[in-house]
């Protein structure tokens, strides 16, 4: 009996040792998680800390490309838009460059074409003054032939009336009376009373034998638009140079 209570009691003895034991251990492990824990808590929390604050920064940074980004999209659409409205203006500053060129074009046609009419027409002009010179010439010429024309006429009509006085003075002398009596026809020389008359064909009869008053008229004159006349005479002769002999 006293060794079975033995027997109990040492097996209550182990059984309490390794109940201790093994809280003992269980304490020990569960002190080391809780270090392990506390440790690796502390260790990965200011990484954590440190991680998200440059999350925010970087989401920060983001944020802010984020609107430099708008901001250039934005100034990117003002410049498209501008430079949209630059080339329409260009567009148009194009076709009003084509315009002005065609019209600069068809203008320097037109000066051309003036310039070319322009230079006709004075060649015409000088023509013309050139012809209008002529002309005149040809007027004064022509005035100093009148000029000419009326001294002759002047000049033959003198003649004519001292032929006709010479004939009256020889018809006088054959109807013996004065030749202020007398009538000249053409034909013939009559008294004014017709009582007698003389034929021009008896006058000139009579002006050739017996007459000392010759039935002429002489005149001269010089046109101002005629040269002066002149003659030049000339004889060929064979000539001896040594003995200057003429053969």
């Amino acid at each position: 009996m006293a060794k079975g209570a033995e027997s109990d009691s040492l097996e209550l003895l182990l059984d309490t040792m390794c109940n201790t034991f093994g809280g003992i251990i269980f304490l020990a492990f569960s002190v080391s998680l809780m270090l392990f824990s506390s440790k690796q808590f502390q260790e990965t929390q200011p990484a954590e800390i440190v991680n998200e604050a440059e999350h925010t920064a970087l989401q920060q940074e983001v944020q802010e490309n984020r609107n430099k980004v708008k901001k250039l999209e934005s100034m990117n659409q003002q410049q498209a838009r501008q430079f949209k409205k630059m080339k329409s203006a260009s567009q148009l500053n194009q076709d009003g460059v084509k315009k002005l060129e065609k019209t600069l074009r068809k203008t320097n046609t037109e000066i051309d074409t003036l310039a070319k009419e322009n230079k006709e027409l004075e060649q015409k002009i000088k023509d013309d003054k050139q012809q209008i010179k002529d002309v005149k010439k040809t007027v004064q010429n022509i005035h100093r032939t009148i000029d000419y024309l009326k001294e002759k006429e002047r000049k033959l009509e003198e003649e004519v009336a001292e032929l006709k006085e010479k004939i009256c003075t020889v018809a006088a002398e054959m109807l013996d009376c004065p030749a202020a009596e007398l009538v000249f026809e053409g034909r013939e020389v009559r008294r004014a009373d017709n009582s007698a008359s003389v034929s021009l064909e008896d006058i000139a009869t009579k002006s050739m034998c017996g007459n000392t008053v010759a039935l002429e008229a002489v005149s001269s004159h010089s046109s101002p638009i005629s040269p002066p006349p002149f003659m030049a005479g000339m004889a060929e002769i064979e000539l001896d140079p040594e003995t200057g002999e003429v053969k």
